[in-house]
């Protein structure tokens, strides 16, 4: 396990990129603000950064991500395992592995 420190607000939740649901960094909203100002529209923004035009309004209007880090937190963060080679630990053997030279091929576009 390794410390992490977040940023909370002042209910003691967490805000902006560290909270666990964020779709956007930081960076990304700010850049999302100031193309706004400048004439781009929602959908437009919406496309850029892959999330819906409803979000991009919301943190337009300041309803989302309009809270600042009021203090930091330490928390304990697990480290994730290194996942198995494929076939290893599922009780199969590894005549049953998928190899890429037996994969079919896709017809290319």
């Amino acid at each position: 396990m390794t410390t992490r420190l977040i940023g909370i607000n002042e209910n003691g939740r967490r805000v902006g990129d560290y909270h666990q649901n964020a779709k956007l960094s930081d960076g990304d909203v700010e850049l999302i603000l100031g193309m706004h100002s400048e004439g781009w529209g929602y959908k437009r923004l919406a496309q850029k950064f892959e999330v819906t035009p409803s979000a991009v309004r919301y943190i337009c209007k300041g309803r989302n991500r309009g809270q600042r880090v009021e203090r930091w937190k330490r928390v304990e963060v697990k480290t994730a395992k290194p996942s198995p080679a494929p076939g290893v630990g599922c009780g199969i053997g590894p005549r049953f592995v998928a190899s890429p030279t037996r994969m079919p091929s896709l017809p290319l576009d």
